[in-house]
């Protein structure tokens, strides 16, 4: 009996024996598995998708260069300034051909736009200098009436429309400056007038006319060496876009003699 039991005792030891050893050569047999499994590669698409991501990135970073340059630039060109302005109507065929009004007493002539016109001028002052012209140009389909005023300070009323007008303003450059232009035009814009008041000197430099708050009466003066210059023209049968441009090409073609 007792043989039996030692026996029993001894093929427990012997199996359990055989079993830890299996168990371990499993064990190592997974290690060498795993060792010798290659490591593990990203795929061939997600290789293309960074890439692609790299690529964007390099052409947003290149956009970004390009505008910055591109704004620089602009903003460091020079721009070129006009400091001697000079009659921004060019002389047409038109002008060649019209007829020219002289007068030696204030020292300055002018074009007048039509064939057939009278003038009559109602102060020719020399000293002081005054003068108010009024020429009437009559053609066909026009009736229109240039009006020119040389220091009468007071007299601000231009000729208006006799319909009821609008009033509008516009600039115009000339000479070495630029002019404000009034213009009131009747609202089927078949009568229009056109005033402009300036300070101008023989240099043809203009200045803007200062009130005169010592005066009796409204009144408006320049700074010496310069006189004060009103421009009116009356058009009618003409629009306000054609009457302004009238207007304009007519005060392209003053200038001083003396």
């Amino acid at each position: 009996m007792g043989a039996e039991i030692k026996f029993n005792f001894a093929t427990s030891d012997v199996v359990a024996t055989s079993d830890v050893n299996r168990l371990i050569m499993n064990n190592q047999q997974q290690s060498n598995i795993n060792q010798s499994a290659p490591p593990h590669e990203p795929s061939a698409p997600a290789q293309k998708g960074h890439i692609k991501f790299g690529l964007s990135i390099a052409v947003v970073i290149i956009c970004l260069v390009a505008a910055g340059v591109a704004v620089y630039w602009i903003r460091t060109e020079p721009i070129e300034e006009n400091t001697n302005i000079i009659n921004n109507v060019k002389p047409t065929n038109e002008i060649a051909g019209w007829q020219t009004y002289r007068n030696e007493n204030q020292g300055f002539e002018i074009k007048i736009p039509s064939k057939e016109w009278t003038k009559d001028i109602r102060i020719d002052d020399k000293n002081p200098k005054r003068f108010d012209g009024w020429f009437l140009l009559n053609s066909a389909e026009e009736n229109d009436t240039l009006r020119i005023k040389i220091d009468l300070f007071s007299e601000l009323t231009p000729i208006l429309p006799e319909q009821s007008f609008i009033a509008n303003t516009a600039t115009f450059k000339l000479f070495r400056g630029e002019i404000r232009e009034d213009i009131f035009s009747t609202q089927d814009n078949k009568e229009t007038s056109i005033f402009s008041r300036f300070c101008l000197n023989k240099e043809l430099n203009l200045e803007n006319p200062k009130p005169d708050f010592n005066a009796s009466e409204a009144t408006e003066r320049c700074s010496q060496n310069y006189d004060l210059y009103d421009f009116n023209l009356y058009c009618k049968g003409r629009d306000s876009k054609n009457c302004d441009y009238y207007f304009n090409q007519i005060l392209s073609t003053f200038k001083f003699i003396n």
